[in-house]
């Protein structure tokens, strides 16, 4: 048995909505924060399994899907305020 095709969904919908917050030029955010606040979106989030991401659409009600990306929305505001709010030390 190969898990190789296993996804965790809500990873695409993070990088997704964190693609379009990297592109506004008002967000400042290095490449250290970014993965830190993927990491810590990701491990708010409830994991959502799968193997090919048309499966969501097959198994994921309309409204159901539109209240993962309310979730993914509301844990990536936290994770930017926790990241900008405990700097790296280096």
């Amino acid at each position: 048995m190969s898990f190789e095709a296993v996804h965790n969904y809500y990873e695409k919908l993070v990088q997704e909505h964190l693609n379009t917050l990297i592109e506004d030029p008002g967000n400042q955010l290095s490449e250290d924060e970014i993965d830190d606040i993927a990491c810590i979106a990701l491990n708010t989030l409830p994991p959502r399994y799968i193997k090919h991401n048309v499966d969501v659409l097959f198994y994921v009600s309309e409204k159901e899907h539109s209240e993962m990306t309310k979730e993914v929305i509301i844990a990536i505001k936290k994770a930017i305020q926790f990241v900008k709010g405990h700097p790296r030390q280096e």
